[in-house]
């Protein structure tokens, strides 16, 4: 009786590791994505603000 409580405990345990590990792998690729869009949105920011920069400063 008591080994299949301890069967049971530990499907339990090896379950929810897998949907810990699947729930933290999800995020993590959504992070990634998230950081490739802000690095491109800096991008486009960085060129905008040097066209600008070309307009107003003197060239010699």
């Amino acid at each position: 009786m008591m080994g299949g409580f301890f069967v049971l405990v530990g499907v339990g345990l090896f379950l929810y590791v897998v949907f810990t590990v699947s729930y933290m792998d999800k995020k993590m690729r959504k992070q990634e994505r998230d950081i490739e869009e802000v690095k491109s949105l800096l991008k486009v920011v960085i060129k905008e603000q040097e066209r600008r920069r070309e307009g107003t400063y003197w060239r010699e």
